[in-house]
């Protein structure tokens, strides 16, 4: 700029030197382009890792399975059992290190989707069913009867959570019940708000455990001889968040412990799957479970799909014991029905018993689909024995599998389930645009 210096005109300049500015900035852009580049290599392991390291675990897992239905001793079979456990283990922690590792890169994404809240329920009650009777525990579903039909959200997601829970509830309580409870908290303009609530009998958590429990890694000391990898509630707490949901746990230890999900989902339009040949009925239906609350439960819905339904009392009149009984998880040391009925269990639907039972089932949470040759009893359904499986499916199924070890495997298990299977060629060919050849199946 101008100015004047010992009366005489001057030109005044000022030099800052930008040096270390220009560095700073390319050190940064850089370092900007190395971690972009570590993260495109981290999704590149992740979709490499997750098909090559669990595509190997699926192929011993369906062998043990098949080599489970071969002749084996008593030593031999307790050997395969002990492999299984610990081949899913392996591929439960897996599983939880890959997941782990997509939500920290990002790569984890919520789908919504229109779905089923009630199928979604029994489906994962039905998964641990023989988890829980393996360990003597009571397993059972107390469901809302407001509960929609249809919900917009992530069902795969939901569903890996209370998978989680249930599995830690199962796992963590050696005698008693683990209950699954859904409730309706609010449901406005179309808006439902939802909670899915896991109790169990267990250990239970100390005050001082329950602030680092969500934390990654973290396992719950009184529990080391059947603790997991610290896993499973920090990617329950990440999905959770993903779905701008809340979570909470409370326990005391020797008490049991109890977590809660909580979402806000949206109302979609659509009916119950499978309750289109439910008629309603005039002649009451009782209704007997272990749990007062469960006996409610199946009432209400019951009720819901149009059929008078109501606890059974202490004492019944043997002239009224022609309406038909709802037994729910029965149990032999129960007093005996004379009239016809219809028992309900998440592992067997239909058991053995020295019990006259009918030859009917119904669903803890609802009525199964399917026509009844009887009209006056639409909430039943005919069930074929367990142990008659192969008779039953008797399908035609077409297998695409391109590892030959896994195709294999899929193949001999459906055709153990009566199922006639067709293997597709999963050879490469070229492509219709041209004479090179695809870097994918055609």
């Amino acid at each position: 700029m101008p100015t004047r210096y010992q009366g005489e005109d001057a030109l005044l300049c000022a030099f800052h030197d930008v040096t270390s500015h220009i560095e700073g900035a390319a050190m940064l852009e850089q370092a900007r382009r190395s971690a972009a580049a570590a993260s495109e290599a981290k999704t590149l392991f992740l979709a490499t890792m997750s098909h090559e390291i669990r595509t190997p675990l699926y192929g011993v897992l369906g062998t043990l399975e098949l080599l489970g239905l071969t002749r084996l001793d008593a030593r031999q079979r307790e050997h395969l059992q002990t492999i299984q456990r610990s081949s899913s283990t392996l591929f439960q922690l897996i599983s939880d290190v890959l997941d782990i590792s997509k939500i920290e890169s990002g790569q984890m994404a919520i789908e919504s989707q229109a779905f089923c809240p009630l199928q979604m329920i029994e489906d994962t009650l039905h998964a641990y069913s023989v988890f829980a009777e393996n360990k003597g525990l009571l397993l059972y579903a107390c469901v809302d009867a407001t509960l929609p039909d249809q919900l917009l959200g992530d069902p795969v997601r939901i569903r890996q959570i209370l998978n989680n829970l249930l599995s830690n509830a199962i796992k963590f309580t050696d005698t008693g019940r683990v209950v699954l409870r859904v409730r309706v908290l609010e449901c406005v303009d179309g808006q439902a708000s939802l909670e899915w609530q896991v109790t169990d009998s267990g250990i239970g958590i100390s005050p001082a455990q329950q602030e680092r429990l969500f934390d990654t890694f973290y396992q719950v000391r009184d529990a080391s001889s059947e603790a997991g990898a610290g896993l499973g509630l920090a990617i329950c707490r990440w999905l959770t968040e993903m779905m701008n949901g809340q979570m909470r746990v409370v326990s005391e230890p020797g008490l049991g412990s109890s977590f809660s999900l909580r979402l806000g989902l949206k109302v979609m339009p659509g009916s119950l799957e499978g309750c289109a040949d439910i008629l309603p009925t005039t002649q009451a239906v009782y209704v007997r479970a272990p749990a007062v609350e469960l006996t409610q439960s199946t009432c209400d819905w019951l009720n819901r799909l149009g059929v008078v339904a109501k606890p059974l009392p202490a004492f019944v009149e043997e002239s009224r014991q022609a309406s038909l009984l709802v037994d729910v998880l029965p149990s032999d040391s129960l007093p005996a029905w004379a009239g016809p009925e219809s028992c309900a269990s998440a592992a067997s639907p239909l058991r053995p018993s020295h019990r006259k039972v009918a030859p009917w089932m119904c669903m803890m949470c609802g009525p199964l689909p399917g026509p009844s040759p009887d009209p006056a009893r639409k909430t039943i359904a005919p069930a074929a024995p367990e142990c008659d499986l192969s008779s039953r499916l008797g399908l035609h199924i077409l297998v695409a599998e391109d590892n030959a070890i896994n195709q294999a495997i899929i193949k001999e298990q459906l055709e153990a389930l009566g199922c006639r299977v067709t293997a597709a060629s999963m050879a490469k060919k070229p492509c219709s645009s041209g004479s090179r050849r695809c870097s994918t199946w055609c």
